[in-house]
């Protein structure tokens, strides 16, 4: 039983290093969910990365802008004639520049936090772009195979006919056209799945030739809300609109470290004059405390010229926040009328185009069966059913992709840490 416990022990070991990094086996399997592909793009996106390593350097910053100042130590000793000292000096803000140095920083890591939500929300958006761009190349791929089987069957009982004397040889020669392009459009859908699959792959941090088979299929999304609640989340949820508020945040913060420049800085200070060797060094009298406020004489043109810039750069952020705002409006109308539309099409081949040519098809064949319709009609027939099919999946996928882009547009569809709040604007004063 001994001999048994390191095999026991290296089982163990191996368990626990599986459930420790669930997105290393994630990411070889080869069938995914729409969700589990989002995921693992996201863990795997070295976009996504390099926006996270500026939020923690913007993190950085602002602890280093809030600190206070640290006390100086200033050593001068002297011997003989020359006199020396010993100084210890205590900066205080009473300029403000601290506190405006903190706003700056603090609207540079919002700003910073909310363009890694933006990279995020690309990377979501186009993951399940492509994730359904491939399930809609695989119907397509489907339909394409099952026209080819249709096609054959077709030309088994054109060459029947033909043996027994009941049609002309050309038809045997049409269905054998007929055949060769079906198996011509099989080919391209494949081709087309193969391309769709090495997009998500490469989305997935994969190599571009594994295998990958998506479990969700493409259903119609649901019909967008009423547009005014639609904007009012997007105004909230945009992270692209969140960066630009938290710009104009840190260049207020600019525009108050401008003029804190141009304020008294104060010190407090202790001296000690130890050491200077023929003075008494050890003396009580040779200690002191002072205050030292240092402040400019008269207007500094330079400063003011840096007020006068930073405020005018600060303004125009405040009118670029308005024009993202309307522009957003707009995207967010301009997608849910293309998911309005998409959704009416595709209810459209489903309720309607789709039954019909389904009865096309089955009457069409079982008449040429019986010989009450030409071979030429099943074909004809065939090929419609074959069109409508992919065109149906086509109308499937542009409303998935059309609810994709209006969710991308809400700012709705990220996944992972809940987005930072918008920073509200400051009017310049």
């Amino acid at each position: 039983m001994l001999c048994h416990w390191p095999i026991l022990i290296a089982c163990l070991c191996t368990a626990s290093i599986a459930l420790a990094q669930p997105s290393a086996i994630r990411a070889k399997s080869d069938m995914f969910a729409a969700d589990e592909a989002v995921q693992v793009a996201l863990e795997q996106s070295p976009a996504l990365g390099a926006a996270r390593r500026r939020v923690e350097a913007a993190t950085a910053a602002l602890r280093g802008a809030g600190a206070p100042y640290t006390p100086r130590v200033e050593l001068a000793p002297g011997a003989g004639f020359t006199n020396g000292n010993a100084l210890l000096s205590q900066q205080f803000d009473i300029a403000g520049l601290r506190t405006a140095q903190t706003q700056r920083a603090a609207g540079e890591q919002s700003a910073a936090q909310a363009q890694a939500d933006a990279v995020r929300l690309q990377v979501v958006l186009e993951t399940r772009t492509a994730y359904f761009d491939l399930v809609r190349a695989r119907a397509s791929e489907a339909t394409a195979r099952d026209a080819v089987g249709l096609t054959e069957q077709v030309q088994t009982i054109v060459r029947r006919r033909v043996q027994l004397g009941e049609a002309p040889a050309v038809q045997a020669t049409r269905a054998e056209i007929e055949v060769a392009r079906a198996q011509q459009e099989f080919v391209r859908a494949q081709a087309d799945t193969q391309a769709r699959a090495a997009i998500l792959n490469r989305l997935l941090g994969r190599e571009r030739q594994q295998p990958i088979q998506p479990t969700d299929s493409l259903t119609l999304p649901p019909a967008p809300r009423p547009l005014e609640e639609q904007v009012a989340e997007a105004m909230r949820l945009r992270p692209d609109l969140r960066a630009a508020q938290a710009r104009l945040a840190a260049l207020q913060g600019e525009v108050e470290v401008a003029r804190a420049q141009g304020r008294p800085t104060l010190f407090a200070e202790v001296a000690a004059d130890t050491w200077s060797l023929d003075r008494a060094p050890f003396s009580g009298r040779n200690l002191g405390v002072q205050g030292r406020l240092n402040f400019p004489l008269g207007r500094d043109r330079a400063q003011r010229a840096e007020v006068d810039r930073t405020r005018a750069v600060a303004l125009a952020q405040e009118a670029e926040v308005e024009v993202l705002r309307r522009a957003i409006a707009r995207e967010i109308e301009q997608a849910a009328a293309d998911l309005t539309a998409s959704r009416q099409i595709a209810q459209n081949y489903e309720q309607t185009i789709l039954p019909r040519t389904a009865q096309l098809l089955s009457a069409t064949r079982a008449g040429f069966e019986s010989g009450l319709t030409t071979f030429l009609e099943v074909l004809e027939a065939q090929r419609v059913a074959r069109q409508t099919q992919v065109e149906y999946q086509t109308t499937l996928f542009e409303a998935v992709r059309a609810r994709t882009t209006l969710d991308a547009a809400l700012g709705a569809a990220i996944l992972g840490p809940t987005p930072m709040p918008p920073i509200p604007a400051r009017q310049m004063r």
